[in-house]
């Protein structure tokens, strides 16, 4: 008998609630505290008594680090993977030693100096690599994560950022976060024992879960807008800092609102995303005029909103991965890639444009006009790409439905000979020859009047049914059938 996905959430809820899950959430936490304070990253040398300016320069040095590392796993995302022990792991405990350096500066006093710059970039490598690593615990690993485990994991990080940031004395919270990192780590080494690492990973190359030029222009853009904004919100100091981080924790509630309603079958992390365009528009247009608390409240407002997002995105991405068999590292890097060079462009337009004396003055205006106009254009291409892959687009067949797969009967008798021969239900043999027109989950959706998880249920028991990993395969049994 058939299982449909809407009777899926009771096992889920069983599931968040087992020791394994429990432990995910609390190593999620710690990697998510890492990224919060990654992005409010010029609060502490602010708080410390640098500069502005070269408080910028670090967050700069940071995010480089973290693109490069994003890079390596693009282009050797295999070695990466299979190398995670040797390679990735160190990579993540380099993370500990700008923490423990600033409490030893506070401590004794003495000036880093451009070794500052060095401990700085191991911040950003330690939190690119750490995302890999969770990027393979939630792909491949053989629990499949849900929006609950990932949105507690976001509200228990937001407290750890806090506590961390707001501890007196500063080198206590230091400390704590090095003790994060340390954590974190004994975490992951318990997380990987036993799980079949060298799986069959398909390679990433089919149309629909490559992101387009157009979605990556949209997301450095709004990456930009959210990257700019957050640095002209925290030079103000780390009391701003803490309220805009603690905003993160408004977002996972709203994650875990969403899964009691059953709303995260309806939304997708990109159309939080669109959704939230009104206000990122409406924030960067506001900015010259905003005072502090008034920038505190739309930095907070963006936070919430791309918090909630960043749920979303982690379980689409990780239940995509595990189902499809892709490559987790791969896929994550290309991703992060224009997210970290738009928050590189945000942020040295912030400071540029607001931040140094002197200003620019009316010049402002301009700037924040070309932005916002850049933003909508970002965003119209991207809708404009969505709509053309539903209209045409295929997984796997080049955005064109192949010649010969109409409606004809002799073409929907061999896909249900096929559908037959592998036992597939009534209502997957109806996604089976969709798929095999050419159709993707998008379409499919709406075709039959399905939520998206139920949709990409059904994708997933048709692969796993017929022993494939690929929808290209899928055709080519449908094509092989025909000339029988």
């Amino acid at each position: 008998m058939e299982r449909d996905a809407d009777e899926k959430p009771a096992l889920q809820e069983e599931e968040f609630l087992s020791g394994r899950s429990l432990l995910v959430a609390a190593g999620f936490s710690c990697f998510l505290a890492l990224q919060t304070y990654c992005g409010l990253s010029i609060a502490l040398p602010l708080a410390l008594g640098h500069t502005q300016e070269y408080a910028v320069v670090l967050r700069i040095v940071s995010i480089l680090a973290v693109i490069v590392v994003y890079v390596v796993g693009d282009v050797k995302a295999d070695w990466v993977a299979s190398h995670y022990a040797s390679v990735l792991v160190p990579a993540v405990a380099l993370g500990i030693v700008p923490f423990v350096a600033k409490a030893a500066v506070l401590s004794f006093g003495f000036d880093l100096g451009m070794a500052a710059l060095v401990t700085w970039a191991m911040l950003g490598v330690s939190f690119a690599a750490s995302g890999f690593l969770w990027c393979l615990i939630m792909s491949q690993n053989s629990l499949r994560q849900n929006v609950l485990t990932v949105a507690f994991s976001a509200f228990f990080s937001v407290m750890i950022y806090v506590a961390t940031c707001a501890a007196e004395p500063k080198q206590l919270g230091l400390v704590g976060m090095a003790i994060v990192i340390v954590a974190e780590l004994a975490i992951f080494n318990q997380l990987v024992k036993g799980v079949p690492w060298d799986g069959p990973v398909a390679e990433d190359d089919d149309g629909s879960f490559r992101e387009t030029g157009p979605e990556m222009f949209w997301t450095a853009c709004h990456s930009a807008v959210y990257g700019m904004v957050l640095v002209v919100t925290v030079a103000h100091g780390l009391k701003a800092a803490l309220v805009v981080g603690a905003c993160g924790a408004f977002g996972a509630l709203l994650s875990i609102m969403a899964k009691h309603w059953s709303l995260n079958r309806l939304l997708a992390s990109r159309q939080v995303q669109q959704l939230s365009l009104p206000f990122v528009v409406a924030t960067l247009l506001l900015i010259p005029s905003c005072d502090e608390a008034g920038l505190v409240v739309c930095a907070g407002l963006n936070t919430s909103l791309n918090a909630f997002s960043m749920v979303l995105k982690w379980c689409e991405a990780s239940e995509m991965n595990q189902e499809f068999r892709l490559h987790a590292i791969r896929r994550y890097a290309k991703t992060g890639i224009p997210t970290w060079l738009g928050m590189l462009v945000g942020t040295v337009l912030g400071w540029y444009v607001f931040m140094r004396q002197p200003s620019l003055g009316d010049g402002e205006h301009l700037v924040l006009v070309g932005l916002s106009f850049l933003l909508l254009l970002s965003f119209a291409l991207f809708s404009l790409g969505e709509t053309r892959r539903f209209d045409f687009a295929s997984l796997g067949a080049g955005g064109v439905v192949p010649a010969g797969r109409g409606s004809d009967g002799f073409f929907v008798q061999s896909c249900k000979k096929v559908a037959l021969e592998h036992g597939l239900t009534p209502r997957e043999t109806e996604v089976f020859i969709l798929l095999a027109k050419g159709r993707n989950a998008e379409f499919i959706e709406k075709e039959l009047v399905v939520s998206h998880s139920t949709a990409r249920s059904h994708i997933y028991n048709i692969y796993k049914k017929l022993g494939i990993s690929s929808h290209q395969v899928l055709i080519n049994m449908v094509e092989d059938r025909k000339r029988k």
